[in-house]
């Protein structure tokens, strides 16, 4: 009875794992029908951890690093959105606004019910003059 329960519980575990680690081989396994998608490596918007694939080898990447040179600038919080566990659609997400290049989606969003933090404009214009240069 207590085998029969392991093995429901490790079943279950292994068919709803998008992406699984090979000890063996060091290397991240991707799902067959989605050998080139993105996944995120745990819940949607609860890591800043995203795995791309490519031809079944999934590659991890941290979304902190990945969006640095997004407003605001640096490594700061990110998270890696995913449409869904299983759709292979994922990319990372900083201040609300999810950066479809750095994973597999198609474009950027803003996430509902976030308000990005506006970037600050400056209206202070600056004027310099040649001193000296004959004209």
């Amino acid at each position: 009875m207590m085998y029969s329960a392991l093995l429901l519980v490790a079943t279950a575990a292994f068919a709803s794992a998008q992406v699984t680690y090979d000890a063996a081989t060091g290397k991240f396994i991707c799902p067959a029908d989605k050998p080139n998608g993105a996944f995120c490596a745990g819940d949607s918007l609860g890591t800043n951890i995203i795995i791309r694939c490519t031809n079944g080898v999934g590659q991890p990447g941290n979304c902190n690093d990945n969006l640095a040179g997004y407003f605001p600038f640096g490594v700061r919080s990110s998270q890696c959105w995913q449409s869904s566990p299983t759709s292979g659609i994922a990319a990372c997400a900083k201040n609300c606004i999810v950066q479809g290049g750095s994973g597999t989606y198609n474009g950027t969003f803003t996430l509902p019910n976030c308000t990005p933090i506006p970037q600050s404009s400056s209206s202070a214009s600056s004027s310099t003059t040649s001193p000296g240069y004959p004209t």
